[in-house]
């Protein structure tokens, strides 16, 4: 019988593994799936035809982000929305990244990309270069 229970107990543990790593697996397609997509002729506005696309993105990118919080996805977010042409949305979520992440380089480059305040992107500006001094000019 407690070889019974320790069967039991390892299928279960094995079930809760596999989920989880089912769970993960998901969140990388659509962090892969949005990445393939904003960055397709990157650089240019979507048309007006991909209105169903840059939506279903945006979904993907909510479900990605419950699972992995950090501002991966949140920057992903920023060029969907410069590309779909909402500055606003882009700028809302640049400060949130930096908010969340102050350390974070790209963070503070997003931010200088799309902060409609000229005196704010030469502060954001001035934070990528303090924080990544090589990496800046990039």
């Amino acid at each position: 019988m407690p070889e019974m229970v320790g069967r039991i107990a390892l299928a279960v543990a094995s079930l809760a593994v596999a989920a989880a790593m089912a769970v993960e697996l998901r969140a990388e397609r659509d962090y892969q799936a949005t990445d393939d997509f904003v960055l397709e002729d990157a650089g240019t506005p979507f048309a007006a035809a991909a209105a169903d696309e840059v939506e279903e993105t945006r979904d993907r990118l909510e479900r990605a982000q419950s699972v992995r919080p950090g501002t991966t996805a949140m920057l992903l977010h920023v060029a969907l929305e410069i590309r779909a042409r909402d500055e606003a949305a882009a700028y809302a979520l640049a400060r949130r990244a930096t908010g969340r992440e102050p350390e974070n380089a790209a963070a503070w480059k997003a931010l200088a990309t799309v902060s409609p305040d000229e005196a704010e992107r030469r502060l954001a500006q001035d934070r990528v270069q303090a924080l990544d001094p090589l990496g800046a000019g990039r």
